[in-house]
């Protein structure tokens, strides 16, 4: 042993090997002939220690085949495990190959049961080193897991595997593999582990259920399974081998020994409970089962009773103990002695219990009792049962007896006799009928002939009968064939030639179920069998489910055959579908099932006249059916030629098997004319059911001989290559490509390039093959150049490409395909013009324009755009080939491909899809030529998929213009079109709830294009039509309703006027040939207009009208909840209140007699919705009401206010009345003219009244109704009564102002009057503004307002007073007994006289005239004559004591002052000084007193009382917290300062202003800067000059003290201003020496403003500013020095704000100097490009450079800038050479000896900048990306080196490309980033020349291909930026190179998500922790998604605004 041991470290001779070969021999001879367990077990341990040295020697030269054989014996015993490590070593040897026989394979699967886990882990090692099957190798890894807590679930996982499904049975189809599965999963059973149990015996189950021949198996392992419990001890001990040295004892017993404790109870407990669930096995088994049972009940229980006793003390237990004890015995016994039972009078007792009828437990019982007896006993019971039947019929075999019987009625068996005896015989069949030999079924099989032959021979003697039986002997038939059907389905016996003989021949059996099954009534089927399979029909169907029941159908039976009758019914157009699909289930057994022997025999027996001889391999149900292929051919072709019917899987069966029979060329394209449109259907169908039809079709081709019969299906093959996706189908369509070419001689199609468009990658199957398929386009392209390209081949290649634009993901393969359609399309377009027009027709109608159309209609972006691509080229390039493309030409631009339509409606940039809409708008509104209807089809989806879609739902442009070209091509459409779009978006209207108000407009656009002229229908004919429609209302069809319509929008255009009846218009009806197409009217005649009309009024407006529905008000539940109730559904309602406006457009385009019939009901239904309490409802029933007006005229208004006024009457409901009346009236004030309001004065100043002086104006002074009503905020009705008032005739105007003076005559309040006030304002602006009404009118009506002289103004002197107590009248006496309670003394009523507000009608009077006299109508001479009655009147007025009249007084005085020159003398201007001192102090008339001050300014009036009076203006202009009086006050004191001469007193008025720049409040330093700039703008030079350093400081100073930015701004143009007015005086110098001072102080703050202030100074000297550089430009150095002591580092650190208030000083001093360097640049150009200020521009270049590390964004934004300015001064090449030394180093920014490093270091910096993950300003991201590009630009000429760490424009690249992964990785739904860095990829693009770009190019392409492949929502815009960067590339480089490295970088990123996919799928097992963490948050992530689109799609829908509290009051 120890040399053994030994061996396998050291290498051996040959010698040595061979005598170790001897040696095992020799010792397996010895094993061969002992018995001893021990000794076998020491020799298999030393034979395995060797078989191992084998292993370490790799000879195998000694082996023998006996080796394995004596091994073999060993393997099923647990003490010799070594035999099975002795296999596994051996197998190891690929040299040894060993044939297993079948029986040592069974003694293998056997261990799989085994109770010991190393024996079954053992045995399974082998059996997958032997490579049976794969599953052994997966029961092997199931079998290594040792379950436990952690890694169970990873054991049911694998063992889910090996479930019985319909999968498994088809992967695993030998039986030895299936026994294994079996076996292994019992042994799994012994594992000591609960949760492994119960999915174990599932799977047992499942296997159980479905398995063939396992019961033997079952029945093995519970017996095995008892015999091991009872000898469980000796298993589970270890037998002991005697080793001397304990080292290989511990070896031994390693290798050999087994650890595992079986409990062998638990797994026979196990199994058992498995049995519970296989009652049919139980059933059949059911002695089987008892026997084992008991066998292990009393091994287990009985076996341990004395041992009970001896433990029990409790009598009362031992008791119970003996009873179990007995009751067991007594079973035992019972058993035994009924299963040998043979007592007749049991049986006759028995018998007698069935007769009596039994309970029906006790009836099964005894039926499975007498199934378990002897064949002998239960011919016993079948002889009482069935006593009647003469015992010769029974045993007799001829056939005569059972059917040729004469019977006589009357002393026949009865039909009741019969009866039972037939439920007799199926009761038997049923419950132990599979229990039953053949010797008792044969028994049952004659007593069913027996009755059958009485039933028919009673049957023909019919009219001997008793009526009364015939219900009872139809019972009977239809039983009998019941129990026929059962006996045929359910007893499958195979009936040897000996047993047949024993009773009948099987063939006479075939015979007599014909005679009499059959024969009596296959007549009739064809009737019975309508509607149903009737009994025979069933009986048909039993014999089809087995194929040696075969020939019955084709016997003859009379003169008919059941098979010619069954085929006959298929076409029979009176069955139904039910029973045709019977039909077809018959046909499809009889070609599916497989023949058996007794099917072949017996077929030879049978005459048979439609069946011709038997062929060799050929089918028995084949053979049949051959006579009626044809027939069932024409059925299955019906069947495919009628619409709307679905193909079912049972059709292709047959077809497919049918295909068997046509062998002659003729047959095959019968076949194929039927199948190649089936399968055109059918293509995508999956996989299992289409590729056995393609296989056929392939067979069917093979017949085909003549060559030119292939032409007729190229077409439809080349189709296939579009539609079909699977590979395995593509690879059948490839090899019938290549059949057919080869067969052809390549006569039509050119297979080699159609296979090269369909390569495969060898590897990775499911990927194309790239590169092959781009070497096949090129080929294309040459056959193309070259004219080689063919009709068949072109087309073939269309469609592949087609395919490839819609599945392919590849970039490349794309971008080739469409390519080779735009170039080869228009090349056969070309080539085939010239030819017969029958191949261009094929190619261009039924080829590329069905693909283009469905191309540009298709969801796939990519397809859609190569089609519109295409299109346009076909368009451009071969317009005068086709009517479409020369309709569409004038929307190409061949020249200028920018303007092209076709280019910009696809384009990425939405600008440019509007300016294709704007074209083709702009263009067809002015085409003369009306393009025909079947062009449209193409435009109409390209502008409809803008359209109703939420993708495009914020484009508010492109939905504008999509929308109006919808528009356009309504109105070029004929009515059959027309119709059918609008219909469709009537449906889009009631579908599309997120999208309704776009539906409503598009609705709205297409009745606006309606351009029908339906006058010539007549109104006689409308008003029968009318009276017929109302007659027949009630029987409406509704099959014309909308609801029935379900078409899709792009199927609308599809029809072409061929299709359709073309409008007849009428002869009148003649085209102008200088009229735009879109404007004309199409004058139909009678019969299409009235068409027309029946359509709208039937149709159209019924359906719009249902979707627009009534408010109701739901009162279901309580005021408190009814809001939140009701809110959803009122939310709903909202979406169909725009309908109405549809409705009424619809109406006021067809007919007015309609509109005027159905305007009324809108209005209503309008303003029922106002009811509602929600705001947006009520607010979208306010604008549908306001378009409403707007489209059908004022006209109209009256009755709209009716109808409001009727249904808002109440409560919140006036507030909404007014509101709503007010908007309508302001909506349609525009379309107004004199007299058109006249009958709505009434209604509308009865709401003005109630809103301003009832109820409801009390209720808007509540804040809570205001807040909750928005109707119920400000009062609406003046604007009311002003509108009114400007359109009202000359002879209502009164009417305006009588129920005003109603109101003032009885009402005193001041509240009241005011009210009254304002109303009569508003009415007299009105007036004013009335153009109907004259000026002459109004004055005269003025004065007799102010004068009293209107009588109906006027109220009567005598009855002014209210009646005195004496007039009241007089009242009852009191009869009561008790005197009345005392009452409180009452106030006496004031006494009100109508006069008292008598001056507010006078005030209006005046304010009318007023107005007259400010709009200077009537200041000609003409008016004098109505002016001078006035002069009185004012002076009688100027007495008054009404503040109101003396303001009206002061106005008119301001117009005489002002416009007629009349003068005053000093004293009247103190007056009216005083008089406007006094107005200024009352807000409500500030307005008058600052415009009689400027008509004084005007007049240049000088007293002291003036100039004081003006101060206090001045003083106004700054304190007054009014902005319009602030303004007024600046404007008057400004015309003061300039009309009149000031002196020395105008220093003091601007040191006014420049202190009032202390103010404390803005709004006061702000007019005070506006008046100082206005001084610095239109002062004179010389004024100004005197002024400027006052000005200067003060203003300077704000620049740094005041913290308002609009202020700093005003100040900054003061000073710009200043410095440019005075630049060419030597004031300017003293400013300029006042800037130096401050710029040299030590605070930081004056050097900012002082910096500030230089930058101002260089903004406006310009070129005069270079003097100053010297003084300047060391000062602002200085500044950046100071801040940017510290040198960059390698690379810019996180950026971290510390202290940011500490330094904000210096901060700013900073951002300021770098914008004087960045203004200083932009005025002087040549500064950076001056060598004498060279070391300036370094110093400023190494400061931003500095500075781009800055905490602030702003800073280093604006060092960036500066570097941008100083890169753009810089020459590329120059410095490019410096950094390769092939230029001297030289003073300068980036030009001494470290610029290179220098460059390195800026371009880390500026990578840094980017910092994903932190939100960066998007402006400094742009300013890094300008930067960067100069950089790679200077890096392209710097040539690259080996190291890749070093500097090259492809280290700055990859830089880049790194902060791209950064942001994917840190924030993946953020793309600043990634947004700028592809931004600056494309301008690489451009700047660089190809050559540069190739190097850089897969870098550049894998970030660019990875945002292509995402097809996150969010990531839109970034995938158009990928997009354009492809297409710079793609314009820039070879395509050749382009799409080579595409191919190869996609290659990668493929590679890599499938490694990271199959990364994830493992971690599934791997960690599975991990894994469903991974899953939870990827749930989460898609709920939030889910809720966050979720809240948008409501936002969209719905404003909704914050509830508010419910309050609730106690009453």
């Amino acid at each position: 042993m120890c040399a053994v041991l030994v061996l396998s470290y050291i290498n051996t001779p040959e010698l040595f090997v061979s005598k170790i070969g001897e040696f095992i021999m020799r010792l397996y001879s010895v094993v061969n002939d002992t018995e001893n367990v021990e000794h076998i077990a020491k020799f298999l341990y030393i034979s395995l220690m060797i078989f191992q040295f084998w292993i370490k020697s790799n000879n195998s030269i000694l082996f023998n085949n006996d080796i394995i054989k004596s091994t073999m014996r060993f393997i099923n015993s647990s003490n010799y495990l070594c035999s099975l490590r002795i296999l596994n070593v051996l197998l190891e040897f690929k040299e040894v190959q060993y044939l297993y026989s079948h029986e040592e394979k069974l003694s293998l699967i056997n261990n799989l049961n085994s109770p010991f886990h190393k024996v079954r882990l053992f045995t399974l090692q082998v059996l997958k080193n032997m490579e049976l099957h794969p599953l052994f190798e997966l029961m092997f890894q199931i079998e290594s897991i040792v379950p436990s807590i952690d890694n169970y679930r990873e054991k049911l996982q694998l063992l889910q595997n090996l479930e019985c499904n319909d999968h498994f049975l088809n992967y695993v189809e030998d039986e030895f593999t299936r026994i294994g599965v079996l076996k292994f999963l019992f042994g799994n059973l012994y594992i000591n582990f609960l949760y492994i149990w119960e999915p174990t015996q599932k799977l047992i189950l499942s296997h159980l259920e479905k398995g063939i021949n396992v019961w033997s198996i079952v029945e093995f392992q519970l017996k095995e399974a008892i015999i091991n419990d009872k000898n469980s001890i000796k298993l589970m001990e270890n037998f002991v081998v005697d080793f001397k040295n304990d080292f290989f004892k511990e070896h031994f017993y390693e290798l050999n020994g087994v650890d595992d404790r079986p409990d062998f109870y638990n797994f026979l407990c196990l199994s058992l409970n498995i049995l519970t669930n296989m009652k049919n096995y139980v059933s059949v088994n059911k002695y089987l089962i008892p026997e084992l049972f008991l066998e292990f009940y009393t091994s287990e229980y009985i076996s341990n009773t004395s041992e009970c006793y001896s433990l029990t003390k409790v009598k009362k237990i031992k008791n119970e103990l003996i009873n179990v004890e007995e009751s067991l015995d007594d079973l035992n016994i019972n058993y035994h002695k009924e299963n040998k039972s043979d007592n007749k009078n049991h049986n006759k007792m028995l018998y007698g219990k069935i007769k009596k009828k039994c309970a029906s437990q006790l009836r099964d019982s005894i039926f499975e009792f007498i199934a378990g007896c002897e064949d002998s006993d239960i011919l016993l019971f079948f002889d009482l049962f069935f006593k009647q039947f003469p015992s010769n019929v029974k045993d007799s075999a001829d056939t005569n007896l059972y059917y040729k019987i004469d019977i006589d009625p009357k002393n026949t068996i009865s039909p009741s006799c019969l009866s039972s005896y037939l439920n007799t015989v199926l009761d038997l069949l049923k419950h132990c009928g599979k229990l039953l030999k053949y010797t008792c079924l044969a028994y049952l099989l004659k007593v069913l002939l027996k009755i059958m032959a009485n039933l028919v021979a009673i049957l023909n003697k019919r009219s001997d009968v008793h009526f009364v039986s015939n219900n009872l002997l139809s019972k009977i038939r239809v039983t009998s064939f019941e129990t026929a059907i059962y006996f045929i389905d359910e007893f499958e016996y195979d009936w040897t030639e000996d047993e047949i003989f024993t009773f009948l021949k099987f063939i006479d059996i075939l015979v007599l179920f014909l005679q009499l099954f059959v024969e009596p009534w296959i007549e009739k089927v064809p009737e019975e069998c309508l509607q149903s399979p009737n009994s025979v029909m069933k009986l048909f169907i039993s014999f089809t489910k087995n194929t040696r029941y075969f020939p019955l159908l084709v016997a003859k039976c009379g003169n008919l055959y059941p098979l010619e009758v069954i085929i006959n019914l298929l076409n029979s157009k009176k069955v139904y579908v039910c029973v045709k699909n019977v039909i077809l289930e018959i046909i499809e057994r009889l070609l599916t099932l497989e023949d058996n022997e007794v099917t072949n025999h017996v077929s030879d027996l049978i005459y048979v006249d439609s069946v011709n001889e038997i062929k060799q391999n050929q089918r028995y149900g084949y053979i049949l059916l051959m006579p009626y292929v044809q027939t069932i051919l024409e059925y299955l072709q019906k069947q495919f030629t009628k619409k709307f019917i679905k193909l079912e899987g049972i059709h292709m069966l047959i077809l497919n098997r049918i295909s068997a029979f046509a062998l002659t060329e003729e047959s095959s394209i019968t076949l194929l004319t039927l199948l190649m449109p089936v399968l055109k259907i059918r293509a995508t169908a999956n996989d299992d059911t289409i590729l056995p039809f393609f296989h056929t079709i392939f067979n069917l081709f093979k017949t085909i001989n003549n060559p030119y019969n292939f032409e007729n299906y190229l077409l439809q093959i080349a189709y296939l290559f579009n539609v079909v996706d699977s590979m395995p189908v593509r690879r059948v369509l490839c090899d019938l490509t290549s059949f057919i070419s080869q067969r052809t001689e390549n006569k039509f199609i050119n297979a080699e390039l159609i296979l090269g468009l369909n390569l495969v990658n060898k590897n990775w199957l499911e990927e194309p093959d790239y590169a092959g398929r781009l070497q096949t386009f090129k080929k294309i392209k040459e056959n193309c150049e070259n004219g080689e390209l063919n009709i068949y081949t072109g087309i073939f290649i269309i469609y592949n490409c087609v395919h490839t634009l819609k599945t392919v993901k590849d970039i490349a393969l794309r971008d080739h395909s469409g390519l080779c359609l735009k170039i080869m399309c228009p090349t056969l377009c070309q080539k085939y013009s010239t030819s017969d027009n029958k191949w261009l027709n094929i190619l261009l109608n039924v080829v590329l324009l069905p693909l283009i159309k469905e191309g540009i209609r298709a969801n796939n972006e990519n397809y859609k755009e190569e089609s519109i691509m295409l299109l346009g080229q076909l368009v451009r390039e071969c317009n005068a080939l086709h009517f479409v493309f020369k309709n569409l030409y004038i929307l190409s631009d061949k020249l200028n491909i920018e303007n092209d339509f076709f280019e910009n409606i696809q384009h990425l940039q939405h600008y440019r899809r509007i300016m294709a809409l704007k074209r083709f708008n702009e263009i067809m509104s002015q085409e003369i030529k009306t393009p025909q209807p079947y062009s449209l089809t193409f435009i109409f989806p390209l502008v409809t998929q803008f359209l109703l879609s939420s993708k495009y739902s914020n484009e508010h442009g492109l939905i504008n213009c999509a929308v109006d070209a919808l528009k356009i091509i309504c109105r070029l459409c004929p009515w059959h079109q027309y119709e059918k779009i609008l219909k469709q978006f009537i449906i889009e209207l009631r579908k599309n709830m997120s999208l309704r108000k776009q539906a409503v407009r598009i609705v709205s656009a297409i009745l606006d294009s309606f351009h029908f002229d339906i006058s010539q229908a007549g109104i006689k004919e409308i008003d029968e039509y009318n009276k017929k429609m109302a007659d027949n209302i009630k029987n409406e069809n509704q099959d014309h309703s909308l609801e029935n319509i379900n078409m899709d929008t792009n199927d609308i255009m599809d029809m072409n006027d061929t299709t359709h009846t073309n409008e007849k218009e009428c002869a009148n009806n003649i085209e102008k040939k200088c009229e735009p197409a879109v404007t004309r009217i199409t004058v139909l005649c009678r019969s299409d207009a009235l068409r027309i009309f029946r359509s709208v009024k039937s149709f159209l407006i019924p359906s719009l009208d249902r979707a627009f529905m009534t408010y109701e008000e739901s009162n279901q539940y309580h005021n408190l909840n009814k809001k939140g109730k009701n809110n959803n559904e009122e939310e709903m309602a909202v979406l169909s209140i725009p309908i109405s406006y549809a409705i009424v457009k619809l109406l006021n385009r067809i007919s007015h007699t309609l509109l005027d019939e159905y305007v009324s009901t809108v209005f209503l239904k309008l303003s029922t919705y106002l009811k509602s309490r929600l705001p947006s409802i009520r607010q979208v029933a306010r604008e549908t009401m306001q378009n409403i007006i707007v489209e059908v005229g004022p006209s109209y208004l009256h009755r709209l206010l009716s109808e409001m006024m009727s249904i808002l009457t109440k409560g919140f409901q006036i507030h909404v009345l007014v509101s709503t009346s007010h908007a309508i009236l302001e909506k349609v004030e525009c379309m107004l003219s004199a007299g058109d309001i006249d009958a709505c004065i009434d209604p509308i100043l009865e709401i003005c009244i109630v809103d301003l002086f009832g109820k409801v104006a009390d209720e808007k002074e509540v804040e809570k109704i205001s807040n909750k009503i928005p109707e119920a905020r400000g009062n609406i009705s003046y604007n009311m009564l002003r509108i009114i008032s400007e359109y009202v005739s000359e002879d209502r105007i009164l009417d305006l102002v009588l129920p005003l003076k109603e109101i003032i005559s009885t009402n005193l309040t001041s509240k009241t009057m005011n009210k009254v006030r304002r109303c009569l304002h508003y009415i007299a602006t009105g007036l004013v503004h009335n153009k109907s009404v004259s000026s002459e009118s109004l004055l005269v009506f003025s004065f007799g307002v102010s004068n009293d002289c209107i009588p109906a103004l006027v109220a009567e002197r005598e009855n002014n007073i209210i009646r005195t107590e004496s007039e009241v009248p007089l009242q009852k006496s009191d009869t009561f007994l008790i005197p009345e309670e005392p009452r409180h003394m009452q106030i006496e009523k004031r006494k009100i006289c109508s006069r008292t507000n008598a001056h507010v009608i006078i005030a209006f009077g005046l304010e009318l005239l007023t107005l007259m006299l400010k709009r200077e109508t009537v200041m000609s001479s003409f008016y004098r004559s109505y002016l001078d009655p006035f002069i009185p009147l004012i002076n009688d007025c100027l007495r008054s004591q009404h503040s109101e009249i003396m303001r009206f007084k002061l106005q008119v005085a301001q117009v005489l002052i002002r416009d007629l020159k009349h003068k005053i003398n000093n004293q009247q201007l103190r007056i009216l000084l005083f008089v406007v001192e006094d107005l200024q102090k009352n807000k409500s008339h500030y307005a008058t007193a600052f415009s009689l001050l400027g008509s004084i300014i005007e007049r240049r009036y000088n007293i002291l009382e003036f100039h004081q009076l003006m101060q206090t203006v001045a003083e106004q202009s700054i304190k007054s917290n009014l902005e319009n009086i602030r303004l007024m006050a600046r404007k008057a004191f400004y015309h003061y300062l300039m009309n009149y001469p000031h002196g020395k007193k105008l220093r003091q008025y601007v040191l006014f202003y420049t202190s009032q720049l202390k103010y404390e409040e803005i709004s006061g330093r702000l007019s005070a800067l506006e008046m100082l700039r206005e001084i610095v703008h239109v002062f004179p030079t010389d004024v100004l000059s005197n002024l400027s350093s006052l000005l200067y400081v003060q203003l300077s100073f704000r620049l740094i003290l005041d913290n308002s930015p609009e202020c700093k701004k005003i100040v900054a143009d003061c000073i710009f201003d200043i410095i440019s007015r005075i630049q060419n005086t030597k004031e300017v110098n003293d400013l300029y020496n006042i800037t130096l001072i401050w710029m040299k102080e030590k605070k930081a703050l004056n050097r900012k403003l002082a910096v500030q202030l230089l930058k101002i100074f260089v903004s406006v000297e310009k070129e005069k500013f270079e003097n100053k550089f010297n003084d300047v430009l060391p000062l602002m150095q200085n500044q950046l020095h100071d801040s940017s002591s510290n040198q960059p580092g390698k690379f810019v650190k996180p950026f971290v704000v510390v202290n940011a208030t500490k330094n904000v000083e210096k901060d700013q001093l900073v951002y300021q100097v770098l914008q004087f360097y960045e203004t200083l640049f932009q005025v002087f150009e040549e500064f950076l490009q001056n060598k004498d200020f060279s070391n300036y521009v370094r110093e400023i270049g190494d400061s931003c450079h500095i500075l781009l590390r800055h905490s602030h964004e702003w800073v280093r934004l604006k060092a960036i800038q500066v570097l941008g300015i100083i890169f753009k001064s810089i020459n590329v090449v120059e410095i490019s050479s410096i950094i390769n030394k092939t230029l001297p180093f030289e003073s300068g920014f980036l030009r001494d000896e470290h610029a290179k490093d220098q460059i390195k270091i800026l371009c880390l910096d500026l990578c840094d900048q980017f910092a994903p993950g932190v939100d960066v300003m998007e402006e400094l991201l742009k300013a890094v990306v300008v930067n960067l590009l100069f950089l790679a630009e200077v890096l392209q000429h710097i040539p690259n080196p080996k190291n890749k760490t070093k500097l090259s424009l492809l280290w700055l690249v990859k830089k880049l490309v790194k902060q791209i992964r950064l942001e994917v990785l840190r924030t993946p739904q953020k793309y600043s980033v990634r947004v700028m860095i592809l931004n600056w990829f494309a301008a690489l693009a451009v700047k660089l020349e190809s050559d540069k770009l190739v190097p850089l190019l897969p870098t550049i392409l894998e970030p660019v291909l990875r945002e292509l492949s995402i097809t996150d929502e969010q990531g839109v815009k970034i995938r158009q930026i990928a997009k354009e960067v492809l297409q710079y590339y793609r314009q820039k480089i070879n395509s050749d190179n382009y799409d080579k490295v595409i191919v190869d970088v996609q290659r990668i990123l493929d590679v890599k998500r499938a490694k990271r996919k199959m990364k994830i799928t493992q971690m599934n097992i791997t960690d599975p922790e991990r894994a469903a963490k991974r899953k939870m948050k990827i749930q989460l992530k898609k709920k939030e998604q889910k809720k966050r689109k979720l809240e948008k799609l409501r936002k969209r829908k719905f404003k909704s605004g914050k509830r508010k509290p419910i309050e609730i009051k106690n009453d």
